[in-house]
């Protein structure tokens, strides 16, 4: 298991879609170590319409296999306005 850093934007913080990407993340056998939620921040410009979102890092422990197909089913996920993965090693 690699160590990754989840840093992604929803619309309004709903514990629904902070459920959903945790269900995500355990569905592909990986395990939130840590969450740090930012608060809502403007963006530089309009994202899907929206000018400002709710901010959340979390520690994510995965393997590269499943990091990948995570990416492609996240993706898909209409509560998840803009995401970033970096691998922390």
């Amino acid at each position: 298991m690699n160590g990754y850093e989840f840093t992604f934007i929803t619309k309004d913080g709903s514990k629904t879609v902070l459920d959903g990407a945790e269900k995500l993340i355990t569905d592909f056998k990986g395990k939130v170590s840590a969450k740090d939620d930012w608060g809502r921040k403007p963006f530089a410009y309009k994202i899907a319409g929206l000018k400002e979102g709710h901010y959340h890092v979390w520690a994510v422990d995965m393997s590269p296999s499943d990091m990948l197909e995570f990416k492609n089913k996240l993706n898909l996920e209409k509560g998840v306005i803009r995401y970033l993965i970096l691998n922390q090693d």
